[in-house]
């Protein structure tokens, strides 16, 4: 084998054999390191054009509750302060008062009748105590009550104490101490998801697109309040939806002349919150629409950009499939590049031992002349 196959081929031959082992070694080792780098995603962008015709291009690429152990009494007592600066007019210390007492019959632990020495039913007298529900305090009870919140629960009362303070400075102070103290009351011992930081926000979203400061002087203003509230709410919208939704009602808001009515800017706030886009890219679809903001505006706003956030929405799903694709690719390539590496690997071997042989057979070619 040695006379047939190995020697007969010289040892250049061989080195440079090893030489081209040996690159392609170092080849496949960067190979290996480019596949193994993290793959993006293209960019996804939608045209005009594809708004127009209603179809992708696919040829174009493109604040929180505090601790429990951080609240006081102290801090208790100081909202409720402002509650009753907020509500001069209305009953706090009046909690109730007695019924005229009466007479009824006497039961024991058990429920059943106390019979007297003479064989008869006793009878004893009662007074009752009859609850004043136009006290502010007693509201504020029904609403702990409701709610599970005891004694020890300062920092969820507080809470409760903050968000009525809230909307009693949304509120006309007439119609406030008339009835809106007790629809709020109501609304949050009828609702338990509904806290500071969900009213909070609803309000500023409302006086962001209605442009102007809600003032509740109405009933009727007080459902429109509640309108956002429960959308908010139920929709789990976040504060950075918000404010992409926002940048965009801003930018239409700045427009000269702009052809969509600002009295619909909620259906356009509806329409980005339910695009159910990741934020960062909601951003981005927004923000590119924003730079045609003047054509879409007349060609119906909403209807645009409710087309446009689903055409993104699909490129984007078009984009994320072509990244999976690219990570099966390189996955499949870094095992491609391992299994090159081992008979690269294994061919420099086999040459430095055929070349070794090549030193044993001068070496003994060398003696035996000698």
């Amino acid at each position: 084998m040695e006379e047939r196959f190995v020697f007969p081929i010289g040892r250049r031959t061989w080195q440079i054999l090893a030489l081209i082992a040996l690159l392609g070694l170092a080849a496949f080792i960067i190979w290996f390191l480019f596949n193994a780098t993290p793959t993006g995603r293209d960019n996804v962008k939608i045209t005009t054009s594809e708004v127009v015709e209603n179809k992708i291009d696919t040829t174009v690429v493109v604040e929180n509750v505090k601790a429990q152990e951080s609240c006081t009494k102290a801090d208790y007592n100081k909202y409720l302060d402002s509650l009753k600066q907020d509500l001069p007019i209305s009953e706090w210390n009046k909690l109730g008062d007695s019924t005229e007492p009466y007479s009824t019959y006497l039961f024991d632990e058990n429920g059943n009748y106390v019979i007297n020495e003479f064989g008869q039913y006793q009878i004893v007298n009662k007074r009752d105590f009859t609850v004043n529900q136009l006290a502010i305090p007693n509201q504020l009870e029904i609403i702990f009550k409701r709610r599970d919140y005891d004694t020890t629960n300062i920092c969820n009362r507080i809470e409760i104490l903050k968000s009525i303070h809230f909307l009693n400075g949304i509120t006309e102070r007439g119609y406030l101490a008339k009835e809106g103290i007790f629809y709020y009351c109501n609304i949050l011992s009828e609702n338990r998801e509904i806290d500071y930081p969900l009213i909070a926000k609803s309000i500023d979203l409302k006086n962001q697109i209605d442009g102007k400061s809600m003032l509740v002087k109405s009933t009727e203003d007080l459902e429109s309040c509640l309108k956002y509230i429960n959308y908010v709410s139920s929709n789990n919208v976040s504060d950075e939806q918000i404010q992409a939704c926002l940048q965009l009602i801003n930018a239409h808001r700045k427009m000269n002349n702009g052809v969509y009515s600002q009295k619909k800017y909620f259906d356009i706030a509806e329409t980005v919150f339910e695009s159910k886009l990741p934020i960062d890219e909601l951003k981005n679809a927004l923000s590119n629409f924003e730079s045609d903001i003047e054509y879409y505006d007349k060609n119906d706003l909403k209807k645009s950009l409710s087309r446009y956030l689903r055409l993104y929405g699909d490129k984007l799903s078009i984009a994320e499939m072509k990244k999976t694709q690219k990570e099966f690719e390189k996955s499949k390539n870094r095992e491609f590049s391992k299994l090159a590496m081992l008979i690269c690997f294994a061919s420099i071997i086999s040459i430095a031992t055929i070349l070794l042989l090549y030193s044993i057979r001068q070496l003994l070619k060398d003696q035996s002349k000698s």
